[in-house]
């Protein structure tokens, strides 16, 4: 195990943050969600058309096709969800209030 600064890992304070809001770790749950997706359907793809190797137990191609379609519903779920989210933060509004001390002169 290497040892780390004081401070921990270099990349922890920007992807791991130790208090982490809200917004942060929605942002990296989606990309991971679509990182998710889309290896499931390389996976998939890569079962269903590049190998060429058969097995008496099991079916290659209809392994990839089933990852290929779940890494699809995946990413589609996780689109829609991020859509949702970025309709929600559009409609935010900002309210300023000045206070002043002093008369303006």
């Amino acid at each position: 195990m290497p040892a780390w600064p004081a401070a921990g890992h270099p990349y922890r304070a920007r992807y791991f943050p130790l208090v982490a809001g809200q917004h942060e770790t929605e942002e990296v749950a989606i990309t991971v969600t679509i990182g998710g997706s889309i290896a499931l359907i390389v996976i998939g793809a890569i079962l269903k058309w590049g190998v060429t190797w058969q097995s008496k137990n099991f079916n290659l191609q209809s392994i990839g096709l089933i990852l290929m379609i779940a890494g699809v519903i995946g990413l589609g779920i996780s689109v829609a969800f991020m859509i949702a989210r970025r309709r929600d933060r559009a409609g935010a509004q900002v309210y300023e209030e000045r206070r002043y001390t002093e008369p303006p002169a």
